[in-house]
């Protein structure tokens, strides 16, 4: 089994072990993770998977299950291939309106503006990111770390927010009793 893919799976058994009802979500990334259809068939059935896209559908259309995915795309696309949910990066500049699309959204977000953004979205998890130090080439913020992600989560308690970057099983203990409803990561690298 490929290393990334036994990293991510060990991580979500640590929380099943534990009976924790966080979610896990994993997000695939173009140099450091492998394919869609790889972490489709080998990931634990529970993780959650966000598959950045960035619009291209051609990343989805050979998905054999593809309501385990969240994916950057248009609500239509979702629709048209059974995509469980769309994911909003932070990044995105318009403003499409999610609000009463009935399709489950994920939504990035790397400071309160966008926080306040995926709200009006009605996103139903928020990746808050940089939560820990991280190697990825797309944290290049400050980690936030366990006391600003239990500011934001008594900022924001109706929201599910998910501690995103630099998760492994030691930073998660220092987040599991903040309010977070779950993590999410590229590796979970210990």
């Amino acid at each position: 089994m490929n290393e990334l893919i036994k990293q991510i799976n060990e991580f979500a058994k640590y929380q099943y072990r534990r009976n924790s009802k966080l979610k896990v979500f994993a997000l695939t990334d173009p140099k450091r993770s492998v394919s869609a259809l790889v972490l489709e068939k080998e990931l634990d059935i529970n993780i959650e998977i966000i598959l950045r896209t960035f619009g291209d559908e051609n990343l989805i259309i050979d998905l054999k299950k593809p309501h385990r995915f969240f994916a950057t795309i248009g609500t239509r696309t979702a629709r048209k291939y059974n995509i469980k949910g769309v994911h909003i990066p932070s990044k995105r500049k318009n403003n499409l309106n999610y609000k009463n699309q009935n399709i489950n959204i994920s939504a990035s977000a790397h400071n309160l503006r966008q926080i306040h953004r995926a709200l009006k979205f009605k996103a139903d998890f928020i990746l808050v990111s940089v939560a820990f130090f991280s190697k990825s080439p797309s944290a290049t913020s400050r980690p936030l770390g366990p006391i600003k992600i239990a500011n934001i989560c008594r900022l924001f308690p109706k929201a599910n927010i998910i501690a995103l970057g630099g998760i492994n099983i030691k930073t998660a203990k220092r987040l599991e009793k903040i309010g977070i409803k779950g993590f999410a990561g590229v590796s979970f690298k210990n």
